[in-house]
């Protein structure tokens, strides 16, 4: 049985190991911040609908203007001293440019803003019964489109966790997936797919790889090629190929 098993609707429980981490993250975070939208998205919130892999991180979303207003907050360190992270215990915190980042129990987090927000998409359960609200399949999806697409003098940001993050929703989740891709132009595409094309077919040895659960039959070798098929055609048809479900997945697609 899965971590995700059993779950109510509309309460998206957590992989067991990242449970007690983001709780105590939760219940550690000033009182402030859930007057904004807090949102988690990730790799941990794709685990827990599909238990694909072993995410490690916490990853939490707010807009651009709420994370604007946090970022000034935080500037005055006595805040976080004395309102926040160390009644959450081994916990520590540091500002960066786009965003807070820190860790808890050992456990990576980030609170930064949104990448894409689905408009359309009404699948906004709280995670473990929190104030904080999972992200659609299509907003994780864009997120790391837009992560791998490198600016101005910048290498691609290509990593093999994420494209297996994409294979799976594609096999699982096609009409996801599909939206996700549709949010890039024309141009962003071409790039994007060039990159991948490029991008070694052995990138799963030299990367780090993601711990893969056996819910999923994945051929890691290539998949970079077949990411960029996809991306440069809009046909998804190379992902779905290379993912064959192992066992029974319960559907977290949006409809």
């Amino acid at each position: 049985m899965t971590d995700t098993q059993g779950a109510q609707p509309g309460n998206l429980a957590l992989p067991a190991r990242l449970r007690q981490p983001f709780l105590r993250l939760i219940r550690g975070l000033p009182s402030e911040l859930f007057a904004y939208r807090l949102r988690m998205g990730g790799g941990s919130i794709l685990e827990a609908r599909f238990a694909h892999r072993r995410s490690t991180d916490i990853d939490l979303h707010m807009s651009p203007a709420d994370l604007n207003d946090l970022l000034k907050m935080s500037q005055d360190p006595w805040w976080f001293v004395l309102k926040s992270l160390p009644t959450a215990w081994n916990a520590a915190v540091w500002p960066s440019g786009r965003g807070l980042h820190g860790s808890v129990k050992g456990t990576p987090f980030s609170i930064s803003q949104h990448i894409y927000l689905d408009m359309r998409s009404e699948r906004r359960d709280s995670v473990e019964a929190s104030p904080v609200l999972s992200e659609s399949n299509a907003e994780i999806l864009v997120g790391k489109l837009k992560r791998m697409m490198r600016g101005p003098g910048q290498r691609p940001n290509i990593a093999i966790r994420d494209l297996y993050d994409w294979a799976v929703c594609a096999s699982t989740c096609p009409s996801d997936a599909q939206f996700a891709l549709s949010r890039l132009n024309r141009q962003g595409r071409r790039h994007l797919a060039a990159d991948l094309a490029a991008a070694p077919k052995d990138l799963h040895e030299r990367d780090s790889q993601p711990v893969m659960m056996p819910t999923f039959d994945v051929q890691l070798v290539g998949l970079p090629q077949r990411m960029a098929e996809a991306v440069r055609t809009g046909d998804l048809a190379a992902l779905p190929a290379a993912c064959r479900p192992a066992s029974h997945v319960p559907s977290n697609c949006e409809e």
